[in-house]
């Protein structure tokens, strides 16, 4: 076994399988199918971590990511970048009290980029793991913002859509990142890439400054904005 760590990320590498470890979340990244004839796929599953490493919770897993998901995979990415920014926005057109003008005209943006990679995975057949897990990430933003349209404003309930929309991005991130290239590594080379931990390892360690709900505070903390 392969390992590389610091004092808040480490990767684990052993035969087909790769697991990268935060202080709070385990991403498992297994590699299994016929690779050589283009028919690999991609499994991942996500754990929240706690005391007992063995008794960690799976949030979330998908099976079945091959080569033809990828487009999909890294279109979600980009949405979830989005995610602060047009809150704190939705939150500053509020504050500005423009009649007419509730908040919701950013993230409907957002919802429709969201709608769309949801319609495109299911007329391409995505793994059902992975649309219901984007799926339940869009309705929750649609509860938020009806919220905006109503008034009713829930900020605890923003924070931990944030906060659930995290490991989906990290998730995301890994396969489009890093999966899509050793896929493409192992089937013209029958292995995975010499610097196939190193490139996880320093990947998830950019991830992990990367944090959707810190970004949130911070962009509305710097607009002054319902402290």
């Amino acid at each position: 076994m392969l390992e590389k760590q610091n004092e808040v990320v480490s990767v684990r590498h052993k035969n087909n399988s790769f697991l990268a470890t935060f202080l709070s979340f385990s991403y498992l990244v297994i590699s299994y199918g016929d690779r050589l004839k283009g028919k690999g796929a991609l499994f991942v599953s996500v754990r929240k971590n706690n005391d007992d490493v063995e008794e960690a919770q799976e949030i979330f897993s998908w099976s079945g990511i091959s080569f033809i998901h990828f487009d999909i995979v890294h279109r979600i990415t980009r949405i979830l970048i989005l995610l602060p920014d047009k809150l704190a926005t939705a939150f500053e057109n509020v504050k500005k009290n423009i009649p007419g003008q509730t908040g919701e005209n950013s993230l409907n943006l957002v919802g429709e980029l969201y709608d769309q990679s949801i319609e495109d995975a299911v007329n391409l057949n995505y793994p059902n793991s992975f649309i219901s897990t984007i799926f339940e990430l869009r309705e929750r933003l649609r509860d938020i913002t009806i919220g905006f349209v109503t008034g009713d404003i829930d900020n605890s309930e923003i924070e931990e859509f944030l906060k659930r929309c995290q490991p989906v991005l990290t998730a995301t991130k890994i396969i489009s990142d890093w999966g899509h290239s050793e896929m493409v590594h192992v089937f013209f080379r029958e292995t995975f890439s010499d610097n196939a931990l190193n490139n996880l390892f320093y990947l998830c360690f950019e991830l992990y400054g990367r944090e959707l709900l810190s970004e949130y505070r911070k962009l509305r903390g710097i607009n002054k904005l319902f402290k």
